[in-house]
């Protein structure tokens, strides 16, 4: 086992590989990717056909790593082969292959740890800032088509994205399924509808797009925690 100072840089050039560290879920890492190591437990990479990659180990402190401010992922996947990342990599082999404890290769070492570290920030970035655009949008689309039989695939093909990819978001983003979201706001329309418009339950499903009075009754009672006849006897009580 190699100690957690260990810091271990692989840059896939060509065909892709599989990584996995102990304990964690197996990645996937095409040409054009980097896979950074803290080691602190075993990984293993390893390829089903022929590829090319750099590797090398360089020994620094994680406090340096900390104190630094830097965000390391697991993997990082960059555009094309000529990024500043992949160029930098070759300086950095280079170099390490003819001084690895110069103090030249230590600071080319921290300035590609930087570059790794401001790429993945800007990734992650982009990707909450875009997961948190089609949330938006989709609660949009619900809202002005809650009258429909709406499904999540409904949802997807308004949003041009794939039939897995909102509820994976909703999930993220909000803690409940795509399809969770749908039937609360529904049932919190059927509320209002019995309550405010004194809509039976027939007719109060209708407008959301649901056609099965039992059905409603039953998804009413286990989303918001108690009957229809309770809520009616309710309102009679409180005089509204």
């Amino acid at each position: 086992m190699l100690g957690a100072d260990v810091v271990e840089l692989s840059y896939i050039y060509e065909g892709y590989v599989y990584a996995q560290a102990e304990g964690e879920d197996e990645i996937y890492l095409p040409a054009n990717s980097v896979l950074v190591e803290v080691h602190d437990r075993l990984h293993r990479v390893y390829c089903p056909e022929h590829y090319k990659e750099a590797n090398c180990i360089f020994r620094v402190p994680l406090t340096q790593l900390q104190s630094g401010g830097l965000v390391l992922p697991r993997s990082l996947t960059l555009d094309g082969p000529d990024n500043p990342i992949s160029l930098y990599f070759r300086q950095m082999v280079t170099q390490f292959a003819a001084a690895p404890n110069s103090p030249a290769t230590t600071a080319l070492l921290f300035q590609l740890l930087g570059e790794i570290s401001a790429a993945a920030c800007e990734q992650h970035l982009k990707k909450t800032l875009g997961g948190e655009l089609h949330v938006r949008k989709a609660k949009k689309y619900v809202a002005e088509h809650l009258h429909m039989p709406l499904q999540a695939m409904d949802v997807a093909a308004a949003l041009d994205i794939s039939a897995s990819h909102p509820s994976r978001l909703f999930r993220r983003n909000t803690g409940m399924t795509l399809i969770g979201y749908i039937n609360r706001l529904r049932m919190e329309r059927v509320e209002k509808l019995i309550l405010l418009h004194s809509m039976d339950i027939r007719s109060a499903g209708e407008q959301v797009g649901l056609y099965d009075p039992a059905y409603v009754s039953r998804l009413f009672k286990r989303i918001m925690g108690y009957c229809i006849t309770d809520l009616r006897q309710s309102h009679i009580l409180h005089g509204n």
